[in-house]
């Protein structure tokens, strides 16, 4: 369905707010340092299936990341929308490798798609 998320970042909080079809379903909210860790560059792949068959595409990005980011909660507005199901548990269990916040970041859209095997 349609969404969009929406950043903002001050006074050492960032917050992003996901809504679906013009209503706020998710917020997550974490602690930022305006320090910038490092600098990562590198590409991404994802993987999805269609139609028995499956895609990858391949996505480069180069992203300033912030030190210190730490994220304290993530909402789930709306108990009557179906994406209410995929809330974190309680209390919230975050995987560190996976989180970053970068206050200047590009990725690069479409990055060529093409069927793959397994």
């Amino acid at each position: 369905m349609p969404g969009t998320t929406e950043l903002t970042a001050s006074n050492g909080t960032v917050v992003a707010t996901t809504s679906l079809d013009g209503e706020p379903v998710i917020r997550t909210t974490a602690s930022i340092s305006d320090d910038i860790l490092m600098v990562a560059r590198g590409q991404l792949t994802y993987v999805r299936e269609l139609d028995g068959k499956f895609f990858a595409g391949n996505f480069p990005f180069i992203a300033d990341l912030a030190d210190g980011f730490t994220v304290t909660s993530v909402e789930f507005l709306d108990p009557d929308h179906p994406v209410y199901a995929l809330r974190p548990a309680d209390p919230l269990e975050v995987v560190v490798a996976s989180s970053f916040y970068s206050p200047d970041d590009s990725f690069v859209y479409p990055g060529g798609i093409e069927e793959v095997s397994f």
